[in-house]
């Protein structure tokens, strides 16, 4: 009885450190994915997927983008979906099924390639976006209660953070050297293997206490009562807008940057600085934080900092300067993030917290589709516009939060 007790102890402890790499591995193997999704559709390359017709430049544009925004669009449905069922079932079980979810996606996506097939591709994309809800249902297990969320949620997002860079990295060694025929499948298959690791790590959790109430409105329901609750409103619409204005600026910085005549050395270099200012952000800053100041305090100080940064890195792109405002922008933004999730959470009642942060991982994944789609479209009206629009949206997010009192301050 002794070592079955401290063996169940012993894994209770571990817990953290196995969602963590859950978290990790789930990055990683997302973002594997999307260096190779050129050659996948590049109707020169025989190993990669067939048309069913000569293929033009503008089709297959648009199947690049639907393989990008499909799954994240996939992923703005499920996540919220699926942070109510852990609400409603409980957080392991849930946590096994969104994994599990994920495998099945990696294998038909696999399976897509090895068969040259499109159209199985994007099913696979989005049946692997529809699960990829794995994120939110750890979090819930991570944040016990609001006083520790800010600083859990850093652990969260630095290690997806590290993941999504480790991602492309692993792809450009396991394809170093392709050439035109070579097999494409290594990559998507180092991808399954990690979802198969992620889906035997979880089964090594602990149970978790099961729900107070098993029954209620639909999921739907749930989240939707969610996402208007007077008292989560306001933090959940001021982290949309922050994560449309960040996206919209990150996500086409080396496109400015490009624009600027910056040598990729240097795109690379500036990017890298905001990775890190990211991970410095979530890992330590954000946390550091909460133990003095309450979250919205927190977070109207950070969204304004941000807005600043982020208008002297467009003025700076040209200089070294940039490689400041870009690390200033970046630890600005890890922690209104942060610190907008914490202000959610204390929000709403415990049990619902999966909600909740299913309904903040559908926004990030909502916006993100958003921007990527509606961004080139804007860009081309030059860095001053596309830097403005981003501005604007954060200058919004700070508007709403700062548009009633809270009850924690």
């Amino acid at each position: 009885m002794t070592a079955v007790l401290s063996q169940t102890h012993a894994t209770a402890k571990a817990t953290p450190l196995i969602l963590l790499l859950i978290i990790f591995i789930d990055g990683l193997g997302t973002a594997l994915l999307l260096p190779m999704l050129p050659m996948l559709l590049d109707p020169g390359d025989p190993a990669g997927v067939v048309f069913t017709s000569t293929p033009t430049a503008a089709r297959t544009a648009w199947l690049y983008g639907v393989l990008l925004a499909g799954y994240a669009f996939a992923m703005m449905v499920g996540a919220p979906l699926l942070g109510a069922l852990s609400d409603r079932i409980g957080r392991r079980p849930t946590l096994l099924l969104a994994v599990a979810g994920s495998v099945a996606g990696y294998a038909l996506s696999t399976w897509a390639v090895s068969l040259g097939s499109v159209g199985l591709l994007i099913a696979g994309r989005l049946l692997g976006g529809t699960f990829a809800g794995s994120v939110p249902v750890a979090q819930a297990m991570l944040v016990q209660t609001p006083d520790s969320a800010m600083k859990r949620i850093g652990w969260v997002m630095f290690a997806m953070t590290a993941g999504f860079f480790a991602g492309p990295a692993l792809t450009g060694i396991l394809l170093a050297g392709h050439t035109p025929g070579a097999s494409l499948l290594l990559p998507l298959q180092v991808a399954l293997t990690l979802s198969v690791l992620c889906l035997l790590m979880a089964f090594l959790l602990p149970s978790t206490p099961a729900p107070a109430a098993t029954t209620g409105p639909s999921l739907i329901r749930q989240v939707l009562n969610g996402f208007t609750s007077p008292a989560t409103r306001r933090p959940l619409l001021a982290l949309l807008w922050l994560q449309i204005g960040w996206n919209l600026f990150y996500q086409y910085l080396p496109w400015m940057l490009a624009r600027q005549s910056q040598t990729v050395g240097s795109i690379s270099l500036l990017l890298t600085v905001v990775g890190i200012g990211m991970c410095i952000a979530f890992i330590w800053v954000a946390g550091a934080l909460q133990t003095r100041y309450p979250a919205p305090r927190i977070a109207r100080a950070a969204i304004p900092t941000l807005v600043v940064s982020c208008a002297l890195l467009a003025a700076t792109l040209d200089n070294s300067l940039a490689l400041v405002f870009g690390a200033l922008a970046a630890i600005a933004y890890g922690v209104a993030y942060t610190a907008l999730i914490g202000h959610a959470l204390a929000c709403e009642q415990a049990s619902l917290r999966g909600t909740v942060l299913g309904i903040a991982a559908s926004l990030a994944a909502g916006a993100a589709a958003v921007t990527a789609l509606l961004g080139g479209v804007i860009g081309v009206w030059g860095n001053l516009l596309l830097a403005s629009l981003s501005v604007g949206a954060l200058v919004l997010s700070w508007v709403i939060l700062g548009s009633g009192k809270d009850r924690d301050e």
